[in-house]
């Protein structure tokens, strides 16, 4: 009966996790439409896909490629019946979507479980994504159309480039994740406080040796020389 319920249990948080991961992105692809529609709420983009980054680093490639398939899939709804759309809802633009996020999830999962988590190679993969959805009609894309509000990322898209910008966006994002999922908060143990206590009450001596190459465990004290012992006797 243990077993059953740990079973139960394990499916149970699953299904919450998995539940709050579609809310997340839910979330993330609707204020990633209103700033595309809305040029005030640019600082959306700012942290907007963080959900998505996380599920790009969490998840295993094909259930990675789903939550980026359904990420594509909310930010086209959105885009088309939001308060101001965007775009004109079809056929082509929401497969269009569904398949240029679904590829770059995928692709950014496996890259992961390859080379570990990267948030340049991410930041450089979503310029792919903007070009892919250049057909959409979008000013200027996803994540630098918005920041025609800002003065310095205006004038720096006109110099270097707008896919620059959404880079810069893309990687800001996607260190937000690195920042978050590495800060754990661990209590302390109790042996770690009665190591400290200890190392209170019996300070550590001022001067010591390390070596790499020479593990403490085999270091033995050696005999003092002969010459000291027929002295002595």
């Amino acid at each position: 009966m243990s077993a059953i319920r740990k079973n139960r249990s394990k499916r149970a948080w699953w299904g919450i996790k998995d539940s709050a991961l579609a809310v997340l992105l839910v979330t993330s692809a609707l204020l990633i439409a209103v700033a595309v529609g809305s040029a005030d709420h640019s600082w959306f983009t700012w942290f907007a896909l963080l959900p998505l980054f996380l599920a790009i680093r969490q998840l295993p490639p094909a259930l990675a490629a789903l939550a980026g398939a359904f990420w594509g899939g909310c930010f086209c709804l959105f885009l088309a019946v939001g308060v101001t759309p965007s775009l004109s809802l079809s056929l082509h633009s929401f497969a269009l979507s569904v398949t240029a996020l679904m590829l770059y999830a995928y692709c950014g999962a496996r890259v992961t479980r390859w080379t570990g988590f990267s948030p340049m190679l991410l930041a450089l993969g979503w310029v792919l994504v903007e070009m892919t959805l250049k057909p959409l009609g979008l000013r200027r894309g996803l994540l630098a159309g918005p920041q025609s509000a800002n003065g310095f990322l205006h004038w720096m898209g006109y110099l270097l480039g707008y896919a620059f910008v959404a880079l810069l966006v893309a990687g800001v994002n996607a260190w937000l994740v690195v920042l978050l999922t590495d800060a754990r908060l661990r209590p302390v143990s109790p042996n770690a406080r009665a190591a400290w206590s200890n190392a209170e009450r019996y300070p550590p001596p001022q001067t010591f040796l390390h070596s790499e190459f020479l593990p403490l465990s085999e270091v033995y004290p050696r005999p003092p020389p002969n010459v000291y012992r027929r002295a002595v006797s």
